[in-house]
């Protein structure tokens, strides 16, 4: 939101959290399949989440350039990811609700 709404005035304070967002995802995916999945389906649940993360990541520059050609701007692009983070916060946030796994 800070890259899209503040300009050039939150652009280093906009790519400073980003960037220490940015290496959290992997690890989180990990730890959540570990807790709410049995053991014994881990390897299969970790990887379909992680080619469904990686899926993401592939499909996003390419809809944000597209995004980008449609209204010579990038924030639309910048808010639907901002929406898109904020639902995969919730998300987790309910996923904490559910009961862990322990085998």
């Amino acid at each position: 939101m800070a890259l899209a709404l503040g300009g050039t005035a939150l652009a280093v304070p906009g790519a400073l959290a980003t960037g220490l967002a940015i290496g959290a995802e992997g690890d989180l995916i990990a730890f959540l399949v570990g807790r709410h999945f049995p053991r014994a389906n881990y390897g299969q649940a970790y990887g379909g989440i992680y080619a469904l993360f990686l899926l993401g990541g592939a499909v996003s520059p390419a809809l944000s350039g597209y995004l980008f050609d449609l209204n010579s701007d990038y924030r639309l692009a910048l808010m639907t990811a901002s929406g898109l983070l904020a639902m995969a916060g919730v998300s987790t946030i309910l996923l904490s609700k559910l009961p862990v796994i322990r085998e």
